[in-house]
Parts: structure tokens; C-alpha cells; sequence
């Protein structure tokens, strides 16, 4: 006869048989949480169930009080590395002398989700070693994925995280595989992506030659010949389509420059191993690198040996990434060479993710194609860090990382749209707030299209539709406009206030007023004019704008952007009216500096080849050729412009930073978003320390706002140019100056928090600075992390101000000055 134990919780004695369900709520599907519930609740010797539901993992657990006391106790060990999860609730529950433990399947999928939708993982360790184990049924396989890695968004069609509602439902298990799957010591156990070459996705190469098909491992043999023969490769990756060359072959990326319109854009580069990088990476770097979110990681002064110098021209980081999945470890062990890896889509267009439209969009861009059969439900890009002042700092959001769950909560349904650049929008169902993956720039119609699609296609996720839009105040955005034709309330947020918004958002300072700095490059103020260069006193519904640089004029508008060589003379001509255009043409001096060329830097030899000839895609509209200093006559008419005051008004540090750049580089035309800063950042010297040449940052007052005056900046610059000083000198000189300037402002307001915002602050060199000075002083400093502090992390930033003013009881109006 069993006598009762006289040990007791809450009056239950410890060996009372109990029954309890837990909820755990966070990020728990899709990365083998209930296998290992499974696992260590048959250990213990309970019975019962678990399931995936729209609230989270639910848990029933029937056995003695003492084991269902150590069950808890043991949880948070059992659970995958990757599990973030608490326990939302334990409740009693009724026994139904139920025998054994089950992974169930739920019935009720109708409602919101209050749970993470999981995100794609990069092939792990172990499925990389079966990749190669010849003994093993999986070498060699391209699709092979367990409980820690594989695709899960990209094919997710609606939430709980189930098999039969992704697109993996399309392929019915062998009998090996429905052992596997079925076995609570395997590996695979309950993996829902689970597959074989015997019952999975298959593989198939083809090109725009005749005939000229493969399939699965001669697929893969003939991708490496493409590749291998100079040619472009567009493979179907997790989530869309990429285009991929031999990154030692200078003659493969120029062809693929030109063939994708991307003439001077750093591209991306594969490597097998993390030992591939030639310099010593920092336990940070690592970390990032061999995360199972995959991202490119901007590594700083890295090289790989025999790369292509034209892959990161002008640059000293490198973005380094480890195979994605099995397909591209294979493809890499053919090659045994690095690869250019980048978006499989033309500059601007959205990404290709569908066998029949990459066809057609790439077909000018790839010779040979590299299909399979899984379909991917959600288009989503790479994802890209960069180590700033110590912290993982996202660049942009996508595969690994979104959609990325915000720490917040409103009872609204809202949607955020973003800016123009960077897209990607932010929306509530009223149980969590999330950031959806990276979309792009909103200048293209297709582009515009795939917008419009992905708001679709997370509110069908999610649950939800929007009672109030949150969007940008620039009226010719569409986004904006696009939000205005929804016929839903809507919320205009100033650019910059969502900017630091954001910032406050990652850094937990919601309930704070802070001093958020703001530097960006254009951003629609309250006033009409430009803003980018902001020291803004913030909370989540207002804000005080109580410094900024003193505007300046941007002659050509939209065209000084593309042709920095107009604000680098807008602003010698405020700075040094004195000076002559002959006298300006005279400090770049074009023919004698090497810095004045942009783009692909080549060789006397390879000029001949830079029209294009021989490549049949050849495309004149899409070279750039090295650009002539502005004749005295164009130097002339903007002086004459600036002058007369003729052009949008901007206090925009991210254009000063062009002019800057413009002016010690030489840099007359811009191919992309943010190339002249990122080209001054590159020549910084960092060695050198001596403070003892930085001039003291002056200010003005104009209307109640503090203006930094740049004008003295600019005039050392002239002075250091004249006098011979190096480039690298003057760039890291020019970097102490701003850091100081910033330094100075924050004095001024010594009771708040800082918060670093805006795409100035991906510059590492900047940042560091700022952080450092700030830090010295005792201030508190949040410095970029998990949301982009570009444009990519403006919808985070709207959604929550969005949601502060609603719940404060603000009608939808224009943005609230505090």
C-alpha cells in the first residue's frame, strides 16, 4: 500500500496525480520546440499532448505533481537555443487518464496570432555533414533541413506553424522519412520541412541554349560551369531568385554590372568558411557571421584571397556571408571559389522569386537558370549587419531576421508604410506589433506592385486589417499617397520623429523624453523645407526641433543628390563666396587626382573593354564611364543659383556628407544611395589621434532653433585640400569635426537620453565617435541595433507614435510640436 508523501505544494501533495496546461507565448514554432517538450516530458514519464495555436505552444501534461514541478524546473534548458518564449499561463485542468505523450496538430485557426511567425534559418552544422557523407541517404541533397534550420516564412502560407499549411504540403513522405519524422530520437523528429531526394523538391538546370537541361546533381554541375566559364547564374534560393558570378573573375562582375544596372554598388560575397577572410575577425563578427538568421555581415579591412578588386570598389569592408542552405554549399564544393551573391533583379526592381517571371526578367541578366520545385510563398531578400560601437546593427531587415516582432503593444489594428527608401512597413493586430521584411525603393511600378501585395499578404497573416494608416508626411511619397486612397483614417508622422522613435522603440525608452539626433539625407520637415541634420527634444506624440544645421541651398534638387560636385559648390559658394569657378575647378583638379573617378576603377588595359563590346546584353544606358570635372560654365550657374536662392532649402547632414565627399574625393556623381559618404568613410584614417589641429564648432540662433553653422568646416576643408593634406587625413578630420559638433549640442541638454537615428548612423566611423564622447560624459547612449536606423526602421518608428496618440486620444492631424 502506497502511503500519500507528506511533502505539499499549495496543499497538493508532490506523488498526486495533476493535470496542468502552459502556454508559452515568444518566439516557440518552427524551431523544434515541441519535439523537445516531447522528449523531456516521455523522460520525466508524463503523459499528455502538444500543439502549435495561434496564442503560442500549449502544453497538457498529466503525471505527479513532483514531475510536472521538475518538468517546469527543466524547460528552459530543454528548449532549443533559438526559443525565446515565457509562460503566459499555468492552469489546472481536468485528467483524462490520456497515456503516453503526443505532438498534436490544432483545429481552431481562425483569428490573429498572437504568436512569432518563425523565420528562415541558415542550413546547420549537421545537415551540412550529411551533405557530404557519402554513406549518408541525404548527400548531396540540396534540400535537406531539420528542426534548427530551413526555410519557414518564405513558405509559410498562414499560422499555426503546420506542414500543411506551407508549401511543403506539396511533397508526400516516403516511408524512411515518416520513420524519421515519427521518432523521438531522431534528429528530424516532428521537423515539418522534412524531405529526401526520394520525396522532396528536386532541382533542375536549364539555359538559353536548346536543350540544354539538367536535373539534380548534374544540375548542380552545370550551375558550377556557368559559373566557372565567366558566365551569370540566377538560382532560386530560400527567397526568390539571386544572381551569382565567380568573385575572383574581374571579367564576371563587370558583366554582371552592367547586365543588372548596378555600376558601382558593393556586391556581397559567399565564402565556404569563415577562414575564406584574410584578417583576424572579431568574436562579434564571428557570432554575426555563423548566426543561423544567415545575414551579410559588413566585416571591416577584410579581403578574400584572389577576390575581383571591382566587387566593393572603393571601399575597405566587405560583405561576407556562409551558405544559406544546402544548395549553396554544393554549389560552393564544386566551385571551391568565392561567389558574388546578390538579388536576382535589375537596380530598383523588386526581387524575382517565380520560375516563369525570373525567366523573363533575367533573361538579360543570367545564362543559366538553376529551378526547383518548392515554391516560396513569401519573397524576402537577404538580410545585412554591420558591427557599429559594439552592437549588431541591422542594415536590412529581411531573411533571418523579419518579420521581426516589435516590444510594444496597442489594442489598434494599424499600419505603418514607411518612407520611399528602404520600404518595409510595420503593422499591429492588436496582440503584437511586428516590422515585415525589407521591400525596397518605391520608384518603379513593379516595385510599387510587390508593395501593395506584401500589405496583402502579412494582414493575411497576421490576421488583421488596419482601422488607421501611419505614413510619411511628404506628399509626393507613394506611400503617402497610396495611404490617402485607402479610405482609413491615417496618421502623418514626421520623418524624423519616427526616425528616433524607432530608436527609442529598440532601446526600451518609450516612456522617456529624449534628445534624439537625427542624420539622414532628405526627410519632409514641418516647415517645407529638407531636414536630415536634427536635434529634436522627442516623445512618442510630439516633438521639439532645437537644433539643426543651418540650410543650405541643394541646387537641381533631386539631380544634386545624383551629382554631388552641385552641393560641394553650394557650399563654397556660402562658405567661400570669394572664390572664383576657376578657383573651384582648381582645388578637384580632375586630371591629376585618381579620387575623381567613380564607379569601376580599371586598368589601362581594360578600358577598351568598358563599352561593353563582346557581351551581347550590352546595354550604353547603362555604363557609366569616368566623369570630367563640371565644366567653369556649370560651376558658374549653380554659384549663380545658390546666390539667387534658387532650389529646395536643406539642413541635411547626409548632404553635407556628400558635398564633403565631393569635395576631397574629387566625387562628381552618385550610383547609389549613400556612395559619397560611404566613399568618405573608407579613406578615414583611424590612426590618427591628434585632436590638436579641430577647430572650435560654432552656432547661431535662428527663430528658437540652434543652427550649427558648417560654413568654418567647409573652409578647413578648402585649407587642408590647398595644403596638400591627404585625403584620409581630412576625412577622419572632418568625422572629429561632426562628433563634436554633435558632443557640443548634447551638452546643452543635459537631463535626457540620447538616441543616435538615421542613415548617417550605419557610418561605423561616425558613430563610434559620437557614442564615445557621449559615453565619456556619462550620458546614456542608444546606439543602432535590431531595427534599421534607416529608412528600413521608419514604419517600427510610426507605428509607434501611431499608437501613442491614439491611445492618448489624438485625432489623425500633422505631427504634434512638444
Amino acid at each position: 500500500m502506497n502511503v500519500p508523501r507528506a511533502d505539499t505544494e499549495n496543499g497538493i501533495t508532490l506523488d498526486s496525480i495533476v493535470a496542468r496546461k502552459m502556454l508559452l507565448q515568444g518566439r516557440v514554432q518552427g524551431i523544434g520546440v515541441r519535439p523537445a517538450i516531447a522528449k523531456l516530458a516521455l523522460r520525466l514519464g508524463l503523459n499528455g499532448s502538444v500543439r502549435n495555436t495561434l496564442e503560442g505552444v500549449v502544453i497538457h501534461l498529466e503525471g505527479t505533481a513532483l514531475e510536472f514541478n521538475r518538468f517546469r524546473a527543466m524547460l528552459p534548458e530543454e528548449l532549443p537555443p533559438l526559443a525565446q518564449f515565457h509562460v503566459n499561463r499555468i492552469v489546472e485542468a481536468q485528467p483524462s487518464g490520456c497515456q503516453g505523450f503526443r505532438i498534436d496538430t490544432d483545429d481552431e485557426l481562425c483569428g490573429a496570432p498572437a504568436v512569432d511567425v518563425p523565420v528562415d534559418r541558415a542550413v546547420c552544422q549537421e545537415c551540412l555533414d550529411e551533405l557530404t557523407d557519402q554513406g549518408d541517404r541525404r548527400f548531396a541533397y540540396a534540400f535537406s533541413s531539420c528542426t534548427k534550420c530551413g526555410p519557414r516564412y518564405s513558405i509559410l502560407r498562414s499560422m499555426p506553424y503546420e506542414r500543411h499549411d506551407t508549401s511543403m504540403a506539396a511533397f508526400r513522405l516516403c516511408q524512411i522519412c515518416i520513420a524519421e519524422y515519427g521518432h523521438s530520437e531522431d534528429r528530424r523528429f516532428h521537423a515539418q520541412t522534412v524531405v529526401c531526394q526520394d520525396c522532396g523538391p528536386q532541382l533542375w538546370f536549364e539555359s538559353a541554349m536548346p536543350c540544354n537541361t539538367a536535373t539534380d546533381r548534374e544540375a548542380i554541375a552545370a550551375a558550377a560551369d556557368v559559373v566557372r566559364s565567366g558566365g551569370i547564374l540566377a538560382l532560386k534560393g530560400l527567397g526568390g531568385y539571386q544572381l551569382i558570378c565567380d568573385a575572383t573573375n574581374e571579367d564576371s562582375v563587370r558583366r554582371l554590372r552592367v547586365r543588372k544596372l548596378r555600376c558601382s554598388k558593393p556586391f556581397a560575397v559567399m565564402i565556404r568558411t569563415c577562414d575564406s577572410v584574410s584578417c583576424q575577425l572579431s568574436s562579434i563578427e564571428l557570432t554575426a557571421l555563423k548566426s543561423p538568421a544567415n545575414p551579410i555581415v559588413i566585416v571591416e579591412n577584410a579581403t578574400v584571397t584572389s577576390l575581383a578588386r571591382n566587387v566593393s570598389p572603393e571601399m575597405n569592408s566587405l560583405g561576407v556571408m556562409l551558405p544559406t542552405t544546402p544548395l549553396h554549399a554544393l554549389l560552393l564544393n564544386e566551385l571551391k571559389t568565392p561567389l558574388v551573391v546578390t538579388s536576382g533583379n535589375q537596380d530598383s526592381e523588386p526581387l524575382s522569386y517565380e520560375e516563369s517571371s525570373a525567366r523573363t526578367q533575367l533573361e538579360a541578366v543570367a545564362d543559366g537558370w538553376l529551378h526547383h520545385d518548392r515554391k516560396i510563398e513569401r519573397p524576402i531578400d537577404d538580410s545585412v549587419v554591420r558591427i557599429i560601437a559594439g552592437e549588431v546593427a541591422t542594415i536590412r531587415a529581411a531573411r533571418g531576421i523579419a518579420p521581426l516582432r516589435l516590444r510594444m503593444q496597442t489594442p489598434h489594428s494599424i499600419l505603418a508604410v514607411g518612407g520611399h527608401q528602404k520600404v518595409a512597413v510595420a503593422m499591429s493586430n492588436g496582440r503584437q506589433v511586428v516590422l515585415g521584411p525589407h521591400i525596397g525603393e518605391m520608384s518603379a511600378i513593379a516595385s510599387r506592385q510587390r508593395f501593395v501585395e506584401q500589405v496583402t499578404a502579412l494582414q493575411t497573416l497576421y490576421g488583421t486589417r488596419p482601422t488607421v494608416i501611419t505614413h510619411d508626411l511628404h506628399p509626393d511619397y507613394f506611400t503617402t499617397r497610396w495611404a490617402a486612397e485607402q479610405g482609413l483614417r491615417t496618421i502623418g508622422v514626421q520623418h524624423h520623429h519616427a526616425h528616433i522613435v524607432s530608436g527609442m522603440l529598440q532601446h526600451g525608452l518609450l516612456d522617456q523624453r529624449v534628445l534624439g539626433v537625427a542624420f539622414d539625407g532628405t526627410g519632409y520637415g514641418i516647415d517645407g523645407t529638407i531636414w536630415g541634420g536634427e536635434f529634436l527634444l522627442t516623445s512618442t506624440t510630439g516633438f521639439q526641433r532645437v537644433a539643426s544645421l543651418m540650410p543650405f541651398v541643394l541646387p537641381g534638387g533631386e539631380a544634386a543628390i545624383r551629382e554631388p560636385w552641385r552641393v560641394a559648390v553650394s557650399l563654397l559658394s556660402l562658405a567661400c563666396p570669394e572664390m572664383t569657378a576657376e578657383q573651384i575647378a582648381e582645388i578637384w583638379d580632375f586630371d591629376r587626382r585618381t579620387e575623381c573617378r567613380t564607379g569601376l576603377q580599371t586598368r589601362p588595359e581594360e578600358e577598351s573593354h568598358q563599352d561593353g563590346s563582346g557581351d551581347p546584353s550590352y546595354d550604353k544606358r547603362s555604363t557609366r564611364k569616368s566623369f570630367r570635372q563640371p565644366a567653369i560654365a556649370q560651376i558658374q550657374n549653380i554659384q549663380q543659383l545658390v546666390k539667387a536662392g534658387v532650389g529646395p532649402l536643406t539642413s541635411s547632414m547626409g548632404r553635407l556628407f556628400d558635398g564633403v565627399a565631393a569635395l576631397i574625393l574629387g566625387i562628381t556623381k552618385s550610383g547609389f544611395d549613400g556612395e559619397p559618404a560611404m566613399r568618405l568613410e573608407a579613406v578615414c584614417d583611424e590612426t590618427i589621434i591628434d585632436h590638436g589641429d579641430l577647430m572650435t564648432v560654432t552656432w547661431n540662433w535662428d527663430n528658437d532653433v540652434i543652427r550649427i553653422d558648417w560654413r568654418p568646416i567647409v573652409q578647413q576643408i578648402v585649407e587642408d585640400i590647398q595644403a596638400g593634406r591627404s585625403a584620409s587625413a581630412t576625412a577622419m578630420k572632418f568625422h572629429r569635426i561632426i562628433a563634436s559638433a554633435v558632443e557640443m549640442m548634447i551638452d546643452k541638454f543635459p537631463k535626457y537620453a540620447v538616441v543616435l537615428a538615421g542613415g548617417c548612423f550605419q557610418n561605423r566611423v561616425l558613430t563610434e565617435l559620437v557614442a564615445d564622447k557621449l559615453r565619456s560624459h556619462g550620458r546614456t547612449v542608444a546606439t543602432p541595433s535590431t531595427i534599421p536606423c534607416n529608412d528600413g526602421g521608419l514604419a517600427a518608428g510610426q507605428i509607434a507614435i501611431a499608437a501613442a496618440r491614439l491611445a492618448a486620444g489624438y485625432q489623425p492631424e500633422n505631427p504634434i510640436c512638444a
